[in-house]
C-alpha cells in the first residue's frame, strides 16, 4: 500500500518550492507530514487530495501537480514516466512560454514554469551566487548593488508586465508571492 497526497498546480505558491538554484529545486520546502506553519503559513490554505493505492493500482499525475507518496507497508515500488511534447526534455522550460500560458490556463496553473523562467533570467544576469539576494530584493521592490541587477530587474519587469497584461499591481503581487518564504530564508 502507498499513501498518496496531491495538490493542484494552482497551489504552487502555498507549497513553497525551493529556488531553482537549490539542490532540491522542484521540491517543496514544506515537510507535509509535519508542516512548520510559522515558516510556511500559506500551506494551511492548501486543498490536498488523499488516497491509498493498493497493489496493482496506479495514479496518473499531470504535469505540474505536487505529490507526496509514502509507503504504508514496508515494501513498495514506484515507476515514473515523464512526457511532455512541448519540451525537449522533462526539466526544460517549454519552448514557447506564452503559448503554454494562454492556451493551457494562465499564470496560476503554470506558476512553477513561470517561476523557473524568472529565476533563470535573474541567474543569467547576476550569477548563481547572487540569485537569492536579487530575488529577495525584487520581491520586496528594492534595488541592490549587485552587478547585473538592473538588467535582471528590467527583463523580469517586462516579462511580468507582459504576463499580467500591463497591470503593474498584479505583476508586483505575483512577484511578491513568488519570493515570499522561498528567498532570503535558511534552506
Amino acid at each position: 500500500e502507498k499513501e498518496v497526497v496531491i495538490w493542484a498546480p494552482e497551489e504552487t505558491d502555498k507549497m513553497y518550492p525551493f529556488p531553482n538554484n537549490h539542490p532540491c529545486a522542484r521540491q517543496s520546502m514544506v515537510h507535509v507530514e509535519n508542516p512548520d506553519l510559522r515558516a510556511h503559513p500559506r500551506y494551511k490554505l492548501t486543498h490536498p487530495l488523499r488516497t491509498v493505492l493498493q497493489p496493482g493500482d496506479f495514479i496518473f499525475l499531470p504535469a505540474g501537480w505536487w505529490h507526496h507518496l509514502r509507503s504504508v507497508s514496508h515494501l513498495s515500488t514506484s515507476v515514473a514516466w515523464w512526457h511532455d511534447t512541448l519540451r525537449p526534455n522533462p526539466y526544460s522550460a517549454p519552448t514557447d512560454l506564452g503559448e503554454l500560458l494562454w492556451r493551457r490556463g494562465g499564470t496560476i496553473r503554470f506558476s512553477q514554469t513561470v517561476w523557473t523562467h524568472v529565476e533563470t533570467v535573474v541567474a543569467r544576469h547576476v550569477g548563481p551566487a547572487a540569485v537569492d539576494a536579487t530575488m529577495s530584493a525584487l520581491g520586496n521592490m528594492q534595488k541592490i548593488a549587485v552587478p547585473g541587477f538592473q538588467q535582471a530587474f528590467e527583463e523580469v519587469r517586462d516579462f511580468l508586465l507582459w504576463l499580467h497584461r500591463n497591470n503593474p499591481e498584479q505583476a508586483g503581487k505575483y512577484m511578491n508571492r513568488m519570493v515570499a518564504g522561498r528567498f532570503g530564508v535558511d534552506h
